[in-house]
């Protein structure tokens, strides 16, 4: 009986040396014999491992290795991820990474190696900040290019209202602003639709100056008829 239980337990011993690990080194290996942490789990498609700043989990997914750290509720298989793909860094919320065209579903924020961020997008298109649906916020400030009030310098050129109106009529939208199929096609600069939007107003006003001194002359012009005929009937 003794003979029998020294040989299970033999069995027991080599069959855990295949897979379990304690070198002297103090490493820990679950799953593989060569422990490169202090806790070295293969989990069979990937791997769990521990550092002196913290635990990392890295797994085979569709465009690459990610490296990540997931909370799960096991209620309802929701999960939350941490980590990057193909050296980008996403959070993810939602069900946990999936096979599709992007290699991972549910994506909510994106980092991009270049330091470019996408919020409900992974692609920024260049953009600093990309986010694929509405935002709000108290303030926002824009730094402008440039200002408009060159309109006012007295060698800017005024258009006649004459030529601003065969351009509408030409073209459906006023001079130096974007039509709208421009519009929906590039969208626009926040900082130089304003200057452009400034520069209308400005050109407005200088236009309502003009018309406002057409009209005090022939308010005056009236007026010194009037008193003439006042003179002339007088006389009569």
């Amino acid at each position: 009986m003794r003979i029998i239980l020294a040989v299970l337990l033999s069995l027991t011993a080599i069959s855990l040396s295949a897979q379990n690990t304690f070198p002297t080194n103090g490493n820990v290996g679950i799953g593989t014999t060569s422990p490169n942490h202090k806790l070295d789990i293969n989990t069979g498609g990937g791997h769990f491992k521990t550092y002196t700043y913290g635990a990392e989990h890295t797994v085979n997914t569709v465009g690459g290795w990610a490296r990540a750290f997931r909370l799960r509720n096991e209620n309802d298989d929701k999960t939350a991820v941490f980590g990057a793909l193909n050296g980008h860094a996403y959070i993810s919320t939602g069900f946990d990474i999936a096979s599709d065209a992007t290699g991972y579903r549910n994506q909510r924020l994106t980092v991009l190696t270049n330091g470019n961020v996408g919020i409900g997008t992974t692609n920024t298109r260049g953009f600093k900040l990309a986010v694929n649906g509405n935002i709000g916020a108290d303030e926002i400030q824009v730094k402008a290019n440039y200002w408009s009030d060159f309109v006012f310098n007295d060698d800017y050129k005024l258009k006649d209202l004459e030529e601003v109106e065969s351009f509408i009529e030409k073209n459906n939208h006023l001079p130096d602003i974007p039509s709208e199929q421009e519009v929906k096609d590039k969208g626009i600069n926040l900082g130089d639709m304003d200057a452009k939007l400034l520069q209308k107003i400005e050109e407005l006003t200088l236009y309502m100056i003009e018309q406002n001194k057409k009209t005090n002359k022939v308010i005056k012009e009236n007026k010194d008829l009037k008193n003439r005929i006042v003179e002339l009937e007088a006389k009569s």
